[in-house]
């Protein structure tokens, strides 16, 4: 790892911006710069996600409020984060062919089928920490956060999210 930053750092510092940030971009980086390009394009997605969840929760599937049943919530709070999963996906899928990972393991069909396929474990996983926030949502009124049930149960499902995804992306889906 020592000789590995050393490494890098001699790269930039004998090379001009213009090719470190060609060489940054590239699909050849190294692996924690190939990390911090994933891990980007992740904010991206939790971005895009949080926008069409609340999007979507204020207007089409109501979901967030304090005036709302938290059976309601629940319901209407899934709906909208399996609509904002696959525009998020699609989202970031494009975004880690481009910038982190070599697209043509598989041809391109099997390759988005997988890329969500992969996705539905944390899918699921991220649906079941939503469920157990809103089946024990009175614990949190002991400590009155019940009326954020709605917030801690999209972060829930977000940080749930993403703990998987890089190491099935990398290693299932992509070349690398």
């Amino acid at each position: 790892m020592i000789k590995r930053s050393k490494q890098a750092l001699k790269f930039v510092r004998e090379n001009d911006n213009k090719t470190v940030v060609k060489h940054v971009l590239s699909h050849d980086a190294h692996p924690l710069i190939q990390f911090g390009k994933y891990a980007t394009c992740g904010v991206a997605a939790v971005l895009i996600h949080l926008s069409v969840v609340y999007t979507l929760g204020l207007t089409v599937f109501p979901a967030i409020g304090t005036d709302l049943p938290v059976e309601l919530k629940q319901h209407n709070g899934t709906i909208n984060n399996i609509i904002a999963f696959f525009v998020s996906g699609c989202v970031v899928y494009w975004l880690n062919i481009k910038f982190v990972f070599k697209p043509g393991r598989h041809n391109f069909l099997l390759e988005v089928f997988l890329f969500f396929a992969v996705s539905a474990l944390p899918l699921a996983a991220a649906s079941g920490v939503n469920w157990l926030i809103y089946k024990n949502s009175e614990i949190l009124e002991e400590v009155h956060l019940q009326e954020y049930v709605e917030h801690i149960a999209n972060f829930g499902f977000i940080i749930t999210s993403a703990l998987v995804n890089f190491i099935a992306r990398k290693f299932i889906i992509f070349k690398g």
